[in-house]
């Protein structure tokens, strides 16, 4: 072993530490040398994240949307509504659509509906020798 020397001018302690600090120097710039790379990394899963982000947003408000029409169908369902009016229910969850659904049956239920004057073939009675004839046929067949 050598001999200890003691450091006594500042430029023996420049020249004893410059050795460490520049080893030092490399070890640090070794560990660090993949930030750059590790930075675009970074950016391009921030980028991927934004899109699933997106993705699954949209796809959220798509299931919210059928489960929705869903709560409607079987509402309408439920209370005797026809299929095709099923999507006049209002609500945001399925209790609000079936209470729509309940109110609007209610209100419906037991009412009569006029046909349209003049009846289906908009009012011009063209058909009105046919409809007749099939009236008389319809009758015969019940044996009335």
């Amino acid at each position: 072993m050598s001999e200890f020397t003691p450091i006594t001018t500042q430029e023996d302690f420049d020249a004893a530490i410059q050795g460490r600090l520049k080893q030092q120097e490399r070890s640090i710039r070794s560990e660090y040398a993949d930030y750059a790379d590790l930075q675009k990394k970074v950016a391009g899963f921030a980028d991927k994240e934004k899109s699933y982000t997106d993705q699954i947003t949209a796809l959220t408000g798509e299931r919210d949307s059928a489960r929705l029409s869903l709560s409607k169908v079987e509402a309408a369902r439920k209370y005797g509504i026809a299929l095709d009016d099923a999507k006049r229910l209002t609500g945001s969850t399925a209790e609000e659509i079936e209470a729509d659904a309940k109110a609007w049956a209610e209100s419906i239920r037991g009412r009569h509906i006029p046909a349209p004057v003049g009846g289906h073939d908009g009012g011009d009675n063209k058909n009105k020798a046919t409809n007749a004839d099939a009236l008389a046929a319809l009758r015969e067949l019940r044996g009335k």
